[in-house]
């Protein structure tokens, strides 16, 4: 399994926005092994979206998010099976940062939506470093759960997993905004 989680956080005064990545590879087989059966999916998630301030501790978030499932499995005598899908949901959501200091924070997120699925959502609590008035990164633990179908491919599915962020931060004001 390999895993690529990657965010980004542009903020100024009260007003935001985000665009979050992920893709995931996960494969078995031996492809030196005569008759093997092999099997891969990747997975690509990308999310952008608003954010606004409601305190410097509450802000409130709306956006969309892309999913695409691309799977192949190989089998010995019928060959290569390929499938997968891609779908859009939006979602609106909350960031809550109940610990902040000129170093570090604690976030807690949370989204719900619906779209191309039946329903999403997701959770991640999170805690951050501040490198100085511009640049902060982020380490924190999702979880999100997909519930999608359509006439050829069916994802029901919960997943969970460490990820890192980047945020850029700033406001004319002076004060100093933690995202």
């Amino acid at each position: 399994m390999r895993a690529w989680p990657h965010a980004l956080k542009l903020s100024r005064d009260s007003w935001g926005y985000f665009v979050d990545g992920f893709f995931i590879k996960l494969s078995y087989g031996n492809d030196r092994q005569v008759g093997a059966i092999d099997i891969s999916m990747d997975q690509k998630i990308v999310e952008a979206g608003l954010s606004y301030s409601l305190s410097e501790q509450f802000d409130i978030i709306a956006g969309g998010r892309y999913q695409k499932i691309d799977e192949d499995l190989t089998l010995p005598v019928i060959g290569d099976l390929n499938g997968g899908d891609s779908w859009v949901d939006g979602f609106i959501g909350a960031v809550w940062q109940p610990v902040k200091t000129d170093k570090w924070s604690l976030r807690l997120r949370g989204d719900i939506g619906t779209g191309d699925s039946d329903s999403v959502w997701q959770v991640a609590v999170g805690g951050g470093y501040h490198f100085n008035k511009t640049w902060s990164a982020l380490v924190n633990y999702r979880y999100l759960s997909t519930d999608y179908e359509s006439d050829i491919f069916k994802w029901n599915v919960d997943q969970s997993g460490l990820g890192k962020n980047c945020f850029s931060r700033g406001d004319r004001r002076g004060r100093r905004k933690i995202r």
